[in-house]
C-alpha cells in the first residue's frame, strides 16, 4: 500500500532561504524583488512571540515612539517616590525641595546637624521684645521688672544646658552699636531651656542695650 506524505506548510524561515538560494542562482537581477518578498515574508505576524531576545536586537533600535509607556510598570525601587518635590522619610535625598526627616544630607549623617537657635534683641525698649530669631519660644524674659537695667532672659524650644551661648551688644537693624559688651550663661537650673543675658556699658556698668545671641549645641 503506498504512503501518503502530508505536506507542511514551509516556515518563514525557510521562505528566506529559498529566496537566498534563488537570489544566488539568479544573480542581482532578482535582489530587489526578493528583498520586497522578504519584507513581505517575515513581518510581526510571522515572527513568533517572545523569540528574540535583546541580545539580538540593534542598540538603541528601541525608542520611546516603539514603546507604550503606559505598559510598563512601576521600577520597584521608585515605588515610594510618587513625589519627589516631598519626602517625608527619605535614606537619601540628593535632590530634595523638602525632607522632613532625611537620615543624611549630601552624604553626611543627620545628626551632625544641629538646629539653628538665636535671637536679636531690642533691649532698649521699655519692654524689651525678641526681633527675630530661630528656635525661640515666647518673648524676652525683663528680669528684674521695669527699672532693672541691663538683665534679660531668652528661653528656647530645646534644652541649651549643654550648649555653648555666644552674645554681643549690636543694633537690632543697621544703626550704630553702642559701647558696651554683654555676657551669657545659663538662666536657672529649673529653666534648662533658658539664658540670661546682662548688657554693660563701656564702663562695665548694668545698662540697656540690643544685642545678638547665638546658641551653639
Amino acid at each position: 500500500m503506498r504512503k501518503r506524505f502530508a505536506f507542511k506548510r514551509p516556515s518563514a524561515a525557510m521562505v528566506v532561504a529559498m529566496l537566498a538560494l534563488v537570489l544566488a542562482i539568479s544573480g542581482p537581477a532578482l535582489a530587489d524583488q526578493a528583498a520586497t518578498v522578504a519584507k513581505k515574508v517575515i513581518n510581526g505576524k510571522t515572527i513568533k512571540n517572545k523569540s528574540i531576545t535583546g541580545s539580538k536586537l540593534k542598540s538603541n533600535t528601541i525608542t520611546g515612539t516603539q514603546v507604550n509607556e503606559s505598559k510598563l510598570g512601576k521600577v520597584p525601587s521608585a515605588a515610594k517616590a510618587d513625589s519627589a518635590t516631598n519626602a517625608t522619610n527619605a535614606v537619601n535625598a540628593a535632590n530634595a525641595v523638602n525632607a522632613t526627616n532625611a537620615s543624611k544630607l549630601a552624604g553626611v549623617d543627620g545628626g551632625a546637624f544641629v538646629q539653628r537657635l538665636w535671637a536679636v534683641v531690642d533691649g532698649t525698649s521699655t519692654t524689651p521684645s525678641i526681633v527675630r530669631s530661630a528656635g525661640t519660644v515666647g518673648d524676652v524674659e525683663d528680669i528684674g521688672g521695669t527699672g532693672t537695667a541691663g538683665l534679660y532672659g531668652v528661653t528656647f524650644n530645646k534644652d541649651v544646658s549643654g550648649c555653648a551661648s555666644l552674645v554681643t551688644v549690636g543694633d537690632q537693624g543697621a544703626g550704630t552699636t553702642p559701647a558696651g559688651y554683654a555676657t551669657a550663661e545659663g538662666r536657672l537650673s529649673s529653666q534648662p531651656n533658658a539664658i540670661e543675658i546682662r548688657t554693660f556699658d563701656s564702663t562695665g556698668t548694668l545698662s540697656n542695650r540690643d544685642f545678638h545671641l547665638v546658641i551653639i549645641c
